[in-house]
């Protein structure tokens, strides 16, 4: 997610790169952190039985 992160707020890549490769860095980058999210979560349910 730092990979797509950095790629995003590089002002180079978002000029230069079409809008597609674009929109698709930044729905990669949206289901990654909603991932993440999800992930924390259940660590959390886990920390609580065990």
């Amino acid at each position: 997610m730092g990979g797509l992160r950095g790629r995003l707020n590089n002002p180079n890549f978002v000029a230069s790169a079409k809008e597609e490769v674009v929109e698709e860095t930044r729905e990669k980058l949206e289901q990654g952190e909603a991932e993440a999210v999800k992930l924390r979560a259940a660590l959390v349910r886990l920390a609580e039985v065990g």
